[in-house]
């Protein structure tokens, strides 16, 4: 047996022997005195200092010996199968998932970064959903907004159309002028220094994207039609080179540069 083994081993029979002298004090102080009919206030108070000790030194043995061992399990737990996924998922940047586009009601405040991207298909819902904040920004100096629609000529309007079962012919084309309408509209009485410009995509956005200095928020789309099925949204802090963020900012970049521009405020 080595000095370790041996100082745990002692270490195990002094808890057990202060244990036991709970169970002594217990049976004098308690048990004894209620036996012999000794007389109050003696006999509360003896009581009182056996149930005492009883407590803290016999129970709490137990109970931390019972908690050690579930402690135990759950640390090894941890470490085995849980802190490398949160090491993965810290590593990535990925902060949390929502399920909704309203981004005041998820914690991000639109009005405030100095730079902002907003990749969409239409933008209609989006732009409804956080016109109050938008509103606001467009009224703050040294401000720029740079939106990305899928292009209502293009040839992915008519087949998204199609696969989403839209009866109206340019259903979508519709929604992305309305959107570029109220975006417009909004920013119509804005400091010369903040500026909007807002460009069309030749095709569909396979993932939306909201997007400043400091998150960027990536938004999954449903195979099938329809809007039971509220799909999720990935949100990832800003962690440098290494993380999620950067190459969805880049991807942004580059879908700027493949878009045209339709409308940009510095043009007035």
């Amino acid at each position: 047996m080595n000095k370790k083994d041996s100082h745990d081993s002692l270490l195990v029979m002094l808890k057990k022997n202060i244990a036991l002298w709970g169970v002594v004090a217990f049976l004098a102080l308690v048990v004894a005195p209620i036996g012999f009919n000794i007389a109050e206030p003696y006999l509360k108070i003896s009581i009182t200092i056996g149930t005492a000790l009883f407590v803290a030194l016999t129970v709490s043995y137990f109970t931390n010996k019972k908690t050690a061992a579930t402690t135990n399990y759950e640390v090894t737990e941890l470490i085995n199968n849980k802190f490398p996924k949160f090491l993965q998922i810290e590593q990535i940047g990925l902060e949390k998932i929502i399920y909704e586009n309203n981004m005041e009601a998820v914690g991000v405040d639109l009005s405030e970064p100095a730079e902002l991207f907003i990749a969409m298909n239409d933008g209609k819902n989006f732009f409804t959903n956080n016109s109050r904040k938008l509103s606001e920004r467009f009224k703050k100096e040294n401000r720029k907004t740079t939106i990305i629609l899928m292009s209502p000529e293009s040839e992915s309007e008519e087949i998204l159309n199609t696969r989403n079962g839209k009866q109206e012919k340019g259903y979508y084309a519709n929604k992305i002028k309305d959107a570029t309408k109220d975006f417009k509209e909004f920013h119509k009485d804005s400091p010369e220094t903040n500026l909007l410009e807002i460009r069309y995509f030749s095709f569909n956005v396979s993932m939306s994207v909201v997007a400043t200095e400091d998150i960027a928020i990536v938004g999954l789309y449903r195979n099938s039609a329809g809007k039971s099925l509220t799909p999720p949204s990935f949100v990832f802090k800003n962690n440098g080179d290494t993380g999620e963020y950067s190459n969805i900012l880049k991807d942004v970049k580059n879908l700027v540069k493949a878009s045209e521009v339709h409308w940009a405020s510095s043009d007035i």
